[in-house]
């Protein structure tokens, strides 16, 4: 699949992908931390940079996330995040400025020549649980309350100390935080976990995954053997918390792959095909184990999600309107003759959920489990491996086509492991995989990521070139 694109003129296909070349620049200025950062001056003062560090597309306009730092007269600077709505200049009134300083009740600014309203963020950063996880003595009753009442096993558990350390947080959306553990000098020798790691999510995922992870903790996967797994230690429902187990490790494979692209004669380069071997073992692991989990997903499905995010940009962009639409066609007459089997899958096989530690692989975020044919996590491992190693840039400054033939090399090894535990067929991952890179461009667009839409583009139109496309 090592191939420079030669893409048809003139075709609707083509033509189609040809508008999402570019993000229209009132979308880039608010994205670009020297643009917002002077407008934003304008009216903060007190402010001494700012990085717009999370898009997303909600309705009409874009959520944005700016980390601001302010200055204060009387000791360090302030960070805050400031969380606003962007639209096209000039499309749709803002609010009105509120009165008083930044984070005081009602505050508000509106930002005309970036078509901004802005507020500060909710404490809590829009999940309750936050408050609870956040607080170390609150923390440490939660835990050992919840894993006192979910885990056999952990019935007299008592928790001395739980320090929290925060590892991701998505306001509004989800956070995860690891807590080093401390237990009462008579606990000695019990085996309880030094650390564990919490999540919260908006809505339903967090439940889904601690069903999955049931799921797999109760089935042989759990001796550790091919692949190895967090193990499920509480689900606090009215906060939505997922406590977990820790998994051993040093690194993620992702982590691995940027080392290894920025420095090709390195030692992380040399590591680069063990490793994938060993994570196509894991994920063959996974897809041989016989469970019957969760809903099963489909290809089409797939295509009609990846349709309506391009439909759902075309309403802040109208140029955007239909410019899928070929592409989706054809990829879905092509879908025609029907999944390559179903089996237990992931559904969010990407390096990042990847941890590695020695000779063994350990396989995280299981709230997608569910049943899908074994191309859709074989793909999705492909797509993004890609997606994440062509936005390293390596110290000798190599081309973005000699990067991309490199790492759709490494994605060919990956599927050559695999392929020799589990049979897939090709022209399934194929199919999976241009949908999988048709969204990595779709939602560059979405969380505005202007230097990703480049690359995304170049390995969509690559690998559409090899499949004849």
């Amino acid at each position: 699949m090592a191939v420079t694109p030669t893409a048809p003129a003139g075709g609707g296909l083509w033509a189609g992908l040809g508008r999402f070349e570019r993000l229209p620049g009132w979308l880039e200025a608010a994205a670009d931390p020297g643009v917002a950062g002077a407008a934003l001056r304008r009216h903060i003062p007190e402010l001494l940079d700012c990085d717009p560090w999370r898009f997303r597309l909600k309705g009409p306009t874009w959520d944005v996330l700016y980390r601001a730092r302010l200055a204060r007269p009387d000791g360090p600077p302030r960070v805050t995040d400031l969380f606003g709505l962007v639209h096209e200049p000039g499309t749709g009134p803002l609010e009105v400025a509120g009165t008083g300083p930044i984070g005081s009740p009602g505050w508000r600014l509106a930002v005309p020549e970036l078509g901004l309203d802005l507020t500060e963020l909710p404490a809590d950063g829009g999940l309750a649980a936050l408050p609870h996880l956040l607080d170390p003595a609150r923390a440490r009753t939660l835990l050992e309350e919840g894993i006192r009442a979910c885990a056999p096993g952990y019935a007299d558990l008592r928790i001395a100390s739980a320090r929290p350390r925060m590892l991701r947080c998505n306001p509004g959306s989800r956070a995860t935080l690891r807590y080093d553990l401390t237990y009462p000098p008579e606990a000695a020798g019990r085996g309880w976990p030094a650390m564990v790691v919490a999540k919260t999510h908006h809505g339903a995922k967090g439940r889904h995954a601690w069903d999955a992870m049931r799921v797999l903790w109760d089935s042989p996967l759990a001796a550790g053997g091919a692949v190895r797994l967090a193990e499920p230690l509480a689900w606090v429902e009215e906060l939505k918390v997922l406590v977990q187990g820790p998994v051993p490790a040093d690194r993620t494979l992702a982590q691995l792959l940027r080392r290894g692209i920025a420095d090709p004669d390195g030692p992380a380069a040399a590591e680069l095909p063990g490793a994938l071997a060993l994570t196509a073992g894991a994920l063959a692991a996974l897809h041989r184990s016989g469970l019957q989990h969760g809903r099963t997903r489909t290809l089409e499905q797939e295509l009609d999600e990846a349709a309506g995010v391009a439909d759902r940009l075309a309403v802040p962009v109208p140029a955007l309107a239909g410019a899928t639409g070929p592409l989706v066609a054809a990829l879905t007459r092509l879908a025609a003759g029907g999944p390559d089997g179903l089996v237990p899958s992931h559904r969010s096989f990407r390096p990042g959920q990847i941890l590695l530690s020695g000779d063994g692989v350990g396989v995280i975020d299981f709230d997608g489990f569910g049943m899908a044919e074994p191309a859709m996590d074989v793909a999705m491992f492909r797509a993004d491996l890609k997606d994440t190693g062509m936005l390293v840039r390596s110290a000798s400054g190599v081309d973005d086509e000699v990067l991309a033939g490199r790492l759709e090399a490494l994605a060919d090894e990956f599927t050559r492991q695999y392929a020799a535990l589990v049979p897939v067929s090709p022209e399934r991952v194929a199919l999976w995989e241009a949908v999988d890179l048709l969204t990595c461009v779709l939602h560059s667009w979405t969380k505005v990521q202007p230097r990703r839409l480049v690359t995304a583009r170049l390995l969509l139109e690559r690998h559409l070139v090899a499949m004849g496309l």
